[in-house]
């Protein structure tokens, strides 16, 4: 039985994917054809890259993570949020969200616990990025790296009136390039976050 060209084309291209870590050695038998290694590439290939960070458009970092509700009552858990929005703005417009919102932006207390209306224009114009909170208070947004503002958005069931949103606090974040993890807290303090 001799080797076909086929058949090293094959050999080569398995032994590259076993040597790069990308699949277990398996025995390879010679009745397989060359359709079955390109198919088996391809799919490695393909979750490859759904593991690799791909950002949205202009984006650089990933923020995901949950939004818990704390509760300040002994023997009553916190619960995750799982209605209304996450909005990360960039914290270069932070004095215009004070103006917005009405409070001092030196005072980190004031701005946790803010609540003002906001519309989808004025949030288009601070150039925020904003995600739904999802089931168990999962979210996950793409921006650009660097400081934002995280503020909640449409958290409480008659936030969310027409093209208005209620924002119910706001604390600041650092975004590093890459992917970022965080829990994001509401109470009776406002917005916090443990990152």
């Amino acid at each position: 039985m001799g080797t076909t060209a086929e058949g090293v084309v094959e050999a080569a291209f398995f032994s590259f994917l076993v040597e790069s870590g990308s699949v277990l050695p398996l025995p390879m038998h010679r009745s397989s054809n060359l359709m079955l290694t390109i198919t088996a590439a391809a799919i490695v290939l393909l979750i490859a890259g759904c593991q690799r960070s791909s950002f949205g458009p202009g984006a650089s970092a990933r923020l995901s993570g949950r939004v818990i509700a704390q509760s300040d009552v002994s023997g009553v858990r916190s619960q995750p949020i799982t209605r209304g929005q996450v909005m990360l703005i960039p914290e270069t417009r932070l004095v215009d969200v004070a103006r917005a919102g009405g409070f001092d932006p030196s005072k980190q207390a004031t701005m946790r616990t803010t609540s003002f209306r906001v519309t989808d224009a004025e949030i288009d114009a601070l150039g925020a990025s904003t995600v739904g909170i999802g089931a168990d208070g999962r979210f996950m947004i793409d921006v650009a790296s660097g400081g934002h503002l995280l503020c909640l958005v449409d958290v409480f069931p008659d936030d969310r009136g027409g093209a208005s949103h209620w924002v119910r606090g706001c604390i600041r974040v650092k975004v590093r390039a890459g992917t970022n993890t965080a829990i994001v807290t509401f109470g009776i303090g406002g917005v916090g976050i443990e990152q």
